[in-house]
């Protein structure tokens, strides 16, 4: 046992188990996996960042063109109406140096040129203008040099000009209203909202700045908003004495991340059900695996045991039984001869002789141990032999109050060494009776299963946890005081020996079943 002992720790601890290896590696590959997400959702997350940097400088450039565009076309406005305006001031000036204008000829001219109003000054104070009233409530004074106004609040562009031959001045008034659309539709703020409007662009706000906080033009700064109110990433453009705020959506990228962690989570779990699957598997088959090593090193313990033990069986049955001979003789003389020994000295005599044969009886049994088992097989009856037993039995039986039950499904002959199984079946049977001297039960049943022939002995007055139940046919094991514990030892040899096994039960507590397999032959009647 030692033997056994020192096998299985060197089995177990030499090696690491498969399944915490399994394990390992399955935690290292969902770790890569992670790791590999993880570099996928910042790989993502730089990616959104680069086009968003890229949409700012698109934006900021399209802004700054949409800014020049707005000054220059009110530049090149004012001087198209400047230049328009001089004209039709000289034109004017050269008509009322021809014949001076009544107040309907120039509200004639006024409507036919779309102007809204003509003023010709003769003087600081006398002056002639159509539509009447058309310069109404306007501070209005004549300039040294061609002057070009535009009055917001009136929606008007008035446009002074100095007569050439004469005193005076000329004023032209022109509404500003449709030339304020095209400013309206050109200014920031309509670009702003226009940008807001666009796929992909949450918000385009204009923010004014003071003097101080105006910077020079820098490349704009993206940066990652992820509030309950906004979730953009947001960039600032400085635009003269204004600011644009634009913020880009980030759905796409949080969309984008929520499937790469959901792809990461399934793929994840698969991973650590498979990784879990497989590593019971490998844990219940090295587990196998170290019972049959354990099975084999037991069974290697036991053939050097009973290698050992069939030496000193030799060496006993040499050197112990002949003197053991000598004595038994000797004490069956003095027995018989004796007659004049009473009382006390024949009390010791008598259980000397006893003794003598119990230590020939233990010989005996460890020589039936030790002995190869070389089943001779011959077509054999168990059930009569089983009938044949329990009737010598009976009363004994009778004797310890123990009641006997038997179920013998099984009438058919089998292969197998009568003299074996007799042996077998006997010592079984006298082991329940012992087991129980104040009385019990014995159940019986042979019958067959598939290809096997069994026989189970279920009986009380067993002593031993049900987890030390097989400890019962461990050699010289027995919960006895007179007993070798060979026994059962010798039944599990010679069922071994016939191809079968034996497996020993606890059903209940107090209670032990026995059951030998023994496996069916070929060309035998009946199977």
């Amino acid at each position: 046992m030692a033997g056994e002992e020192a096998g299985t720790i060197m089995t177990t601890k030499g090696r690491i188990p498969l399944w915490i290896t399994n394990t390992g590696v399955f935690g290292l590959l969902i770790a890569v996996v992670l790791v590999y997400f993880f570099w996928q959702a910042t790989r993502a997350k730089q990616a959104f960042l680069y086009h968003v940097n890229e949409h700012a400088q698109l934006v900021a450039g399209v802004t700054q063109l949409n800014v020049r565009n707005a000054f220059f076309s009110q530049e090149v406005t004012e001087e198209i109406l400047q230049s328009f305006l001089s004209n039709s001031a000289r034109f004017v000036d050269y008509l009322d140096g021809i014949e001076p204008f009544a107040v309907e000829e120039l509200t004639a001219f006024a409507a036919e040129t779309n102007l809204a109003g003509i003023r010709i000054y003769k003087s600081e104070v006398n002056y002639v203008e159509g539509p009447p009233q058309c310069f109404q409530g306007l501070p209005i004074a004549c300039s040294a040099k061609p002057k070009l106004e535009y009055r917001e609040a009136d929606h008007l562009y008035v446009f002074s000009w100095p007569r050439q031959e004469e005193a005076g001045c000329i004023l032209i008034g022109l509404g500003a209203t449709n030339i304020e659309l095209m400013q309206r539709q050109l200014s920031l703020e309509n670009f702003a909202a226009t940008l807001s409007k666009l796929p992909g662009i949450c918000y385009a706000n204009i923010e004014q700045l003071s003097a101080g906080q105006a910077s020079a033009a820098l490349p704009p700064e993206v940066v990652m908003l992820d509030t309950n109110e906004d979730r953009a990433a947001e960039f600032r453009l400085c635009v003269g004495n204004a600011e644009i705020v634009v913020g880009i959506c980030t759905d796409y990228l949080v969309l984008t991340l929520n499937r790469i962690w959901r792809d990461f989570f399934v793929f994840g779990a698969a991973i650590a059900l498979l990784g879990a699957v497989l590593s019971f598997v490998l844990y219940r088959q090295q587990s196998y695996h170290f019972a049959q090593v354990r099975r084999y090193e037991r069974q290697l313990s036991r053939q050097r045991e009973d290698a050992a033990l069939g030496r000193a069986a030799a060496s006993i049955a040499h050197e112990v039984r002949n003197p053991l001979n000598a004595i038994k003789m000797g004490l069956q003389r003095l027995q018989l001869e004796g007659h004049n020994i009473a009382g006390e000295p024949r009390r010791l005599l008598d259980l000397m002789l006893n003794e003598v044969r119990r230590t020939n009886a233990i010989v005996s049994g460890l020589l039936s141990y030790a002995r190869p088992q070389d089943p001779k097989l011959k077509p054999i009856r168990l059930d009569l032999m089983v009938n044949d037993i329990l009737e010598l039995y009976i009363p004994r039986c009778q004797k310890h109050a123990i009641g006997v039950t038997r179920s013998i499904d099984l009438h058919e002959p089998i292969m197998g060494d009568h003299d074996l199984l007799h042996q077998v079946v006997e010592n079984l049977v006298k082991n329940a009776i012992e087991a129980q001297p104040d009385g019990g039960f014995i159940d019986i049943q042979l019958g067959s299963s598939g290809k096997e022939v069994f026989l189970s002995i279920h009986n009380g007055g067993f002593a031993l946890p049900e987890n030390e139940a097989e400890r019962i046919l461990e050699p010289y094991f027995t919960s006895k005081a007179e007993g070798t514990g060979l026994g059962l030892s010798i039944a599990q040899r010679v069922i071994q020996a016939h191809n079968g096994r034996i497996e020993v039960k606890s059903n209940s507590p107090g209670t032990v079943a026995v059951t030998c397999y023994l496996p069916i032959h070929k060309g035998i009647s009946g199977t």
